[in-house]
């Protein structure tokens, strides 16, 4: 059978009811590229996901603030006194 646009449209909208917007955007992102290295090495003439880009409501971006310089001391004494997890964690 042959891959269309709608497959992947249908896709990224399930994805998109979930709310999962971010997930949308990077399947659409990395199913373009697999299907154009598929078209790169001739194994399909074109590649159905190329123009999708607007089909579902793009993540809201956000924009996090810098830790102000004077909050540091508390950041590293809170990574100092981390404990869970892995210690390659804390040293991340």
């Amino acid at each position: 059978s042959e891959l269309k646009p709608r497959h992947f449209i249908d896709l990224q909208k399930g994805i998109e009811e979930k709310g999962l917007l971010e997930v949308a955007s990077r399947t659409r992102q990395h199913l373009s590229n697999i299907l154009r290295h598929a078209v790169h090495q001739e194994l399909i003439d074109t590649n159905p996901a190329a123009n999708l880009g607007g089909v579902t409501t793009p993540p809201v971006r956000r924009h996090y603030p810098a830790l102000p310089l004077e909050r540091l001391p508390e950041l590293l004494e809170r990574i100092g006194a981390y404990h869970q997890g892995r210690e390659l964690t804390r040293h991340a």
